[in-house]
């Protein structure tokens, strides 16, 4: 049975031509996305796409499904849309999506007022995702709007980015860790493991950039596959990590200011019809110009 995933991964490989591209824009593996390519084939009992020397092309049959399933795509977003509409989500209700972790109501109150000045009957709904989900529910118009930190987002045709604030990232360790009494600043945890969330696109080059950017030995790299396993290694005094300011959990732990700021952006769907959503992410630009680190 063919679904949204094999769709989704067939028109992000048709636009990208890149296995690789086409994974990072879904935040799925490489193989993940080789997979949904081979079971959409196989549903439909044809090739899709050329395949030469790591040239990828459409075939004939692969240009008639783009024109069929980026159809598919638009109306699903247009009906999603319409019916939040039908079951009472006015056309004067705006839906903030935003990282799990991040408390971005204090971010945002001074935008926020000032759009209530100009809309004093909206409504502002704010929906936590992780970060694998966040993308999606953008594509899929489920939210107006993306709050979410610069590395975890991928510009695309449909999806695009507005600077918000750059915000401090502190590393964090447990308050009862060896150091957390006596180091006097972040790089004093240089020997320390340091516990990175890998990406949902599996890349691990994200992660190590990162610690290059802390000045920090790649070979201290631990990678953990969720945000829950990443607390419980540090918890258990096995090493450190790093999280932005606003993040919801940070006071929880012993934390030391890097020296690496870390960029908070606004996503929106370029599909998306509310007449509000101009207004915010104009108010959104205006922020940016005043209030370019918190």
């Amino acid at each position: 049975m063919i679904n949204d995933l094999m769709i989704k991964s067939f028109l992000a490989l048709t636009d990208t031509l890149n296995f690789t591209n086409a994974a990072k824009r879904l935040y799925l593996s490489q193989q993940a996305v080789s997979k949904h390519i081979a079971k959409l084939e196989d549903e439909l009992e044809c090739q899709l796409f050329f395949r030469s020397r790591g040239d990828i092309s459409l075939t004939p049959a692969g240009k008639i499904y783009f024109n069929v399933f980026s159809q598919y795509i638009d109306n699903m977003a247009n009906a999603t849309i319409l019916v939040r509409n039908m079951t009472g989500a006015s056309k004067h209700k705006l839906i903030i999506g935003h990282l799990e972790m991040l408390d971005i109501r204090l971010t945002l109150s001074s935008v926020v007022r000032k759009l209530k000045q100009r809309y004093p009957d909206i409504d502002l709904e704010y929906r936590s995702y992780r970060d694998y989900e966040l993308p999606q529910a953008l594509h899929d118009n489920r939210i107006d709007l993306a709050i979410t930190l610069g590395p975890e987002i991928q510009p695309d045709l449909v999806v695009r980015t507005l600077p918000l604030t750059k915000i401090q990232d502190f590393l964090f360790c447990a308050k009862d860790h060896p150091l957390a009494q006596t180091a006097t600043s972040y790089l004093d945890f240089k020997d320390e493991n340091v516990f990175l969330q890998l990406p949902p696109s599996g890349d691990i080059n994200q992660p190590l950039q990162r610690l290059k950017d802390y000045g920090f030995p790649v070979q201290n790299l631990r990678c953990m596959e969720t945000l829950s396993s990443t607390f419980t290694a540090v918890e258990m005094l096995d090493g450190v990590s790093f999280a932005v300011a606003n993040s919801i959990f940070i006071s929880n732990y012993a934390t030391f200011p890097s020296n690496v700021l870390v960029d908070l952006v606004a996503a929106y769907n370029v599909k998306n019809p509310h007449p509000e959503l101009d207004d915010l992410l104009e108010l959104i630009q205006q922020y940016h110009q005043e209030s370019p680190v918190i």
